[in-house]
């Protein structure tokens, strides 16, 4: 049995949660701790996929555990994902080529990254603040980010979102851009991550700094088709 089965019989189990984590919560939610200047803790990640089950956690964290040497091994998988830039939704969530709507697991994944960004947002709040008095760009890339977690928003609630946006065709037709552009965003957020906390580090110790911030494109047209700035994304 592989990991990511025998995390979702374990999840699927009757004996959990009603809003336990499902498996792709579990990957979007991991992709995003992951995609963090600051490590998360391993069991604030667990107490949130199992919604504080006392006795799913004993299993889940169990050192010798199976089931903690399938989620470590998919966290891994993940981790190594986005540190070698290869990074895939198509291949994480075994998603269609010509896919043109989300799936279930699409928007779950989205859910998952959510839920888990709501683990880091103290830390990314912290080094923006703390780096936004020494360099500009700071301020930029903080828009830029809640642009992005603005279009992950609007997957993970694509009925929602269709039905509050001004020109819902044009927003399905575009939505294979729009998924193009989370997936490259997640591999830039994590790079982001890294580079802030080597500029957070740097700037404590000098007030002059130079760091190498990759760039999102934050005057680019946003991929919905909106024809608006990405930083001014109608789907924030």
């Amino acid at each position: 049995m592989n990991a990511l089965t025998l995390i979702d019989d374990f999840l699927a189990d009757p004996s959990r949660s009603d809003d336990c984590f499902n498996r792709y919560q579990l990957q979007g939610a991991l992709t995003s701790t992951l995609t963090c200047p600051e490590a998360i803790s391993d069991i604030d990640v667990g107490i949130m996929v199992l919604d504080g089950d006392e006795e799913g956690a004993d299993a889940w964290f169990a050192l010798d555990g199976d089931l903690r040497k399938a989620w470590v091994a998919v966290s891994n998988e993940i981790s190594d994902a986005l540190a070698y830039e290869t990074f895939s939704l198509h291949e994480a969530l075994d998603l269609p080529l010509d896919i043109k709507e989300p799936t279930d697991a699409l928007r779950q994944w989205c859910d998952g990254y959510l839920q888990g960004y709501m683990l880091s947002e103290s830390a990314w709040m912290q080094v923006y603040e703390e780096l936004k008095p020494h360099d500009d760009r700071f301020v930029e890339m903080e828009e830029e980010h809640l642009a992005f977690l603005g279009m992950v928003a609007a997957l993970a609630e694509w009925e929602n979102t269709l039905a509050n946006n001004e020109n819902p065709a044009k927003l399905q037709q575009n939505f294979p851009e729009l998924l193009a552009a989370i997936n490259g965003c997640v591999g830039q957020f994590h790079a982001l991550a890294l580079a802030l906390e080597d500029a957070y580090i740097n700037s404590k110790q000098d007030d002059s700094f130079e760091s190498d911030i990759p760039k999102i494109g934050r005057n680019d047209p946003c991929p919905c088709g909106s024809g608006k700035k990405y930083k001014k994304c109608c789907l924030q």
